[in-house]
């Protein structure tokens, strides 16, 4: 179902993207803390500051809300895949740490989301789905890329990449344990120098490409930037 699909009594989209975006942050928390069949649409209306028949003008269920979080994450990553397709470089040192900062990125936007879903056992699977999609292939293929240019050196380029994927989510499901030692900014730079020892990168070309990176690099949009 798409967000066209989830009834609204208002036809001013904008508005209606605009609220259900500031209702599903603040009912992706309630999910988390108090799990999600524990939540009611009277709990969140009263965190959202409206009435319940307020909330129901913008969502007909609290599944409807679930699902508009996973259709903003499911958008991120597409524009994330989008934003990777227009690389000059496919296949370079500069592209993987494109790849990496990018996801981490919007990891810290959708942390919420990405929590949740692995905390619900009755996630539905397509939701689930939506947070692994096309990313791991999309990086291998870029690993692959490199490996035959004689960039990288891996006889495994699945396993690098399920890496990558596996270190992104860490930010989100360990937060606990990894804000205490990083900032996001610190964490990227660890992450991206562990996927460099994976691909056979040694300082020398990580450094060559690291201006470069800085100038080039596109953040994906926030949840306000899209509305």
């Amino acid at each position: 179902m798409t967000q066209q699909h989830i009834r609204t009594y208002s036809p001013n989209n904008c508005l209606v993207r605009k609220r259900r975006t500031e209702i599903w942050s603040a009912a992706s928390k309630l999910f988390v803390k108090r799990g999600y069949h524990e939540v009611t649409m009277k709990a969140i209306a009263e965190v959202c500051g409206l009435t319940t028949g307020a909330l129901y003008h913008y969502f007909g269920s609290k599944s409807d809300i679930q699902r508009f979080g996973g259709e903003l994450f499911q958008e991120s990553r597409v524009a994330v895949k989008a934003q990777l397709l227009v690389q000059d470089d496919v296949g370079s040192v500069a592209t993987i740490r494109f790849i990496i900062d990018i996801q981490l990125n919007m990891v810290e936007e959708h942390q919420d989301m990405i929590i949740f879903v692995n905390r619900n056992p009755n996630q539905n699977p397509d939701t689930r789905s939506a947070f692994v999609g096309g990313f791991i292939e999309s990086c291998e293929e870029v690993i692959l890329n490199g490996v035959k240019a004689g960039v990288f050196q891996t006889d495994d380029p699945f396993w690098v990449a399920y890496e990558i994927w596996e270190h992104c989510q860490a930010w989100a499901l360990r937060r606990w344990l990894l804000r205490r030692r990083f900032t996001l900014e610190q964490y990227i730079e660890r992450v991206t120098e562990t996927i460099f020892r994976l691909l056979g990168i040694d300082d020398s070309q990580a450094n060559r490409n690291q201006k470069d990176d800085d100038s080039t690099i596109i953040r994906p949009l926030t949840g306000s930037a899209r509305s």
